[in-house]
């Protein structure tokens, strides 16, 4: 079982349908670092054990169309990032929530899916980098209160076409936030009543057509929640940059 192995990646395999660990299984996967699925159409489960890689810290799920749960992964003490992406099947995160290594999640056109405090994101305290891209979702507010913790850094949300406005709650106490990216909420149009967190350098903002009207330099109605923010960007052109102090 390559005792050495750190990085396996399975793509376009048209026929596999699971993954399986016989009882008393003795293969060695302590070695491997980044696990890679790709284009398995058919694919539609993990073993309800969970993977016996203790070392895995990166693992990418991508286009797997029938697969409807994913691995118990609290034992995946070494997991950093985690990318999920084109699997509409998928209904919910797994049975006792992501290892509290994570770093990095990244969610994205997976039709079932909706964030929800229930993932219990908000306890893992060296998650810095959040991603969710959802055509399909109708949420109308984001994020709901409690649903990231303070620590993320950078958030990253698009195609929610559902999605009027960001929640006051929701970013209350996201005091490291440094970039904020939006791109396609073509409803948005409204940021939180108290604005974005005074931590916020970066805010990039494409295809958000009601949005990007009220953030006119000076003028917008939305303008002065974003005001303090180093650097702006709309539909590729930089609005509003700040320059160093020369003190």
């Amino acid at each position: 079982m390559f005792p050495q192995l750190k990085v396996l990646c399975i793509w376009d395999c048209p026929n596999l349908l699971s993954f399986n660990f016989s009882e008393g299984f003795s293969g060695n996967l302590e070695s491997l670092e980044s696990l890679e699925i790709k284009d398995c159409p058919r694919l539609k489960s993990f073993p309800d054990e969970g993977l016996p890689t203790p070392n895995l810290s990166t693992m990418l799920v991508f286009n797997c169309k029938d697969l409807n749960k994913l691995p118990t992964m609290n034992s995946l003490t070494s997991l950093a990032t985690f990318f999920l992406h084109e699997c509409p099947k998928i209904e919910c995160l797994p049975y006792g929530g992501m290892p509290s290594s994570l770093i990095q999640l990244s969610i994205s056109d997976c039709d079932k899916l909706t964030p929800q405090k229930d993932w219990g994101l908000v306890h893992l305290e060296y998650l810095s980098h959040f991603q969710f891209i959802g055509e399909r979702i109708g949420m109308k507010s984001f994020p709901e209160e409690n649903l990231l913790p303070s620590c993320v850094i950078s958030l990253h949300i698009g195609t929610m076409q559902s999605l009027k406005k960001l929640d006051d709650k929701g970013f209350q106490h996201l005091n490291s936030l440094k970039t904020l990216a939006i791109h396609c909420c073509d409803k948005l149009k409204s940021f939180p009543e108290q604005g974005l967190p005074d931590s916020v350098r970066s805010l990039c903002i494409q295809k958000c057509r009601k949005l990007a009207k009220k953030l006119k330099y000076t003028r917008g109605v939305e303008w002065h929640k974003v005001s303090h923010i180093k650097r702006i960007e709309i539909d590729d052109k930089v609005m509003y940059q700040r320059l160093p102090s020369l003190n």
